[in-house]
């Protein structure tokens, strides 16, 4: 499902536009980003966790080359999902 028609289902059954939908959806997006970009945590009830973590750095060598490169650590973007959502999906995959 893509985001329009997240927001086509969404205009669906409450009583905004299709265009009032996308820009809350578009809200919600850039919200969570920066929160998550300032290394704190968005939690959706029934959805999930949203963080950041710290990602290591180590020496990478490409399989094909001979030099070693560092790569630098790094924050990452992670997702933790409600034991309500990893319920849902087990269940319908069955």
């Amino acid at each position: 499902m893509k985001k329009h028609e997240v927001a086509q289902a969404i205009a669906r059954e409450t009583s905004i536009t299709c265009s009032q939908a996308l820009d809350a959806i578009d809200t919600l997006t850039t919200l969570i980003i920066e929160t998550v970009a300032r290394g704190e945590h968005v939690t959706l009830q029934d959805i999930g966790r949203f963080d950041s973590r710290e990602w290591k750095g180590r020496p990478y060598k490409p399989p094909d080359k001979s030099t070693t490169y560092d790569v630098p650590s790094h924050r990452i973007p992670t997702f933790r999902p409600s034991s309500k959502f990893r319920k849902a999906v087990r269940e319908a995959t069955q």
